[in-house]
């Protein structure tokens, strides 16, 4: 059974961090977490833990994170920032890694469509 995609906002690069902007569902949270997690070795938690063991482990559901910022230290440093609607995701790392990164991200990812501009009339003033 194939995957749906996930949907990607926006993606930009500055100096040496990329960003990116993601939709914000429950589907997103856990492919992003498992893909960054696995390429950076960087623990981005799916669960909060009451205590020591994990036994009592609560799963974390991200519509309920708003205005909320995770640093996950690893190989490289990933800043993850929940907003209303979506999911903001810096990376600082190697250029190499980066575009190993967006390779990943091209398979499991779609943009939206452009939407089409209407043409506005120009209003003539009149004296």
């Amino acid at each position: 059974m194939k995957k749906k995609k996930i949907m990607m906002h926006s993606i930009g690069n500055r100096d040496k961090f990329s960003y990116y902007t993601f939709e914000k569902t429950q589907e997103a949270f856990e492919t992003l977490a498992g893909l960054f997690g696995k390429a950076l070795e960087a623990g981005w938690e799916l669960f909060y833990d009451d205590c020591d063991d994990n036994y009592n482990s609560k799963k974390i559901f991200v519509k309920k994170l708003i205005d909320v910022h995770n640093a996950y230290p690893g190989k490289s440093r990933l800043d993850v920032f929940y907003g209303k609607d979506k999911i903001f995701v810096m990376i600082h790392s190697t250029d190499k890694v980066r575009e190993k990164i967006n390779e990943e991200l091209g398979k499991i990812t779609k943009m939206p469509k452009e939407k089409k501009l209407k043409k506005i009339k120009k209003r003539v003033k009149k004296k």
